[in-house]
């Protein structure tokens, strides 16, 4: 029996994960999370879908995105296969390398918005591998916040709008975000 449709809704935003096989691994060394960031910029570029935020666990991915349903799809599609296949070609491997189909959770207020960037971004803090969202190199709160995001990987003037920046540059966006993802530190570290 086919699955159903998904329903994604055009222009609106959606907080999508995606784990591997088993709880596999999806990313091995810096190199594989580093092409999965140049993938993300060129996808989401071409399929002219907004990210407003990523990060890479070692068998999992957040990405916060929002776009038409068919470009969200698309974007989904060839960033997860593209990184199967070059994933599996690279460590000589074979078969599926996500799981089940992606999740994805519709945000639909301004305040879910926030509460979403904030998870995405704490993801590191709350498994305990930094204390600070802006120390891990793989999610795009530290490239945000040190001014070294990708094209593509992050829609920062779509974020400058999000967080209410009235500056859409990489200063503007930065100081928002660090004020949005702080409120939420503390309680991380406790998890």
């Amino acid at each position: 029996m086919p699955r159903a449709p998904r329903h994604l809704a055009s222009g609106e935003a959606y907080h999508l994960t995606s784990r591997g096989t088993n709880k596999c691994d999806v990313f091995l060394d810096d190199s594989d999370r580093r092409s999965f960031v140049r993938r993300l910029g060129t996808v989401a570029l071409n399929r002219q879908v907004s990210c407003l935020a990523y990060c890479l666990m070692g068998n999992h991915i957040h990405l916060i995105l929002r776009g038409s349903a068919t470009g969200m799809s698309e974007t989904m599609r060839d960033l997860l296969g593209g990184h199967a296949q070059w994933f599996n070609a690279r460590h000589a491997r074979s078969g599926h390398l996500f799981g089940a189909r992606y999740n994805d959770v519709h945000i639909s207020s301004d305040a879910q918005m926030h509460a979403a960037l904030r998870y995405v971004a704490l993801n590191p803090v709350r498994a305990n591998l930094v204390n600070h969202p802006r120390d891990w190199p793989w999610g795009s709160f530290a490239a945000v916040t040190t001014g070294t995001v990708h094209p593509g990987a992050v829609d920062l003037v779509a974020l400058a709008s999000i967080l209410g920046s009235a500056r859409a540059d990489a200063d503007g966006v930065r100081e928002r975000l660090l004020a949005t993802v702080d409120v939420g530190l503390s309680a991380a570290r406790a998890d």
